[in-house]
């Protein structure tokens, strides 16, 4: 330090500065940009900025969010020719007269029944969830062990619907269920 200057003068002498600067300005919110060439404002300026974080992040304001209409109109276009698909997929195998379609999805919704019984929906997302992602995983690893069972399952069950086909479904009639098409 040059001489004759303290660090008690200093000190005193910055204190007396911004004493005599806060002082000679109006008092302003936090939030209103400063014009005057206060501490704060040279305080911005040495980082960078010219005006507050507040008024750099958007002043308080919202920004408007705007979705194309389109992209919903395409999202409920593409569900409703699911469900359309789903329905007539129903109707086929009501109406159908395909016994063997129509037992397959009736022991489907039997077995989502028992399994709904278990356990409440949330917990059937989740095990669905994580089955989906770690069983083709599991497949890559073990695909020789696992074809080789579902082989052998679905041997064992075309057996038993033969069995059944011959001992029960081959004597119930079936009639033809779809109306002539009017000219």
């Amino acid at each position: 330090m040059p001489e004759g200057i303290t660090a008690e003068g200093l000190v005193n002498n910055i204190m007396e500065t911004l004493s005599d600067s806060v002082s000679k300005h109006k008092k302003v919110s936090f939030f209103e940009e400063e014009k005057s060439n206060t501490v704060s404002s040279q305080f911005n300026r040495l980082f960078g900025r010219e005006k507050p974080v507040h008024h750099l992040l958007g002043g308080g304001k919202l920004p408007r969010l705007v979705l194309p209409e389109e992209v919903f109109v395409n999202i409920g276009k593409i569900i409703g020719s699911e469900v359309n698909r789903g329905l007539s997929f129903l109707q086929d195998v009501a109406c159908g007269g395909n016994i063997k379609q129509f037992v397959v999805v009736v022991a489907s919704l039997w077995a989502a029944a028992i399994i709904g019984s278990w356990c409440n929906f949330l917990t059937v997302l989740y095990i669905g969830f994580v089955a989906a992602h770690t069983l083709p995983i599991l497949y890559e690893r073990y695909d020789d062990q696992v074809d080789a069972f579902v082989y052998n399952v679905l041997e064992q069950l075309q057996h038993n619907y033969r069995k059944l086909d011959s001992r029960v479904l081959s004597r119930i009639p079936t009639r033809n269920f779809r109306g002539k098409k009017a000219d």
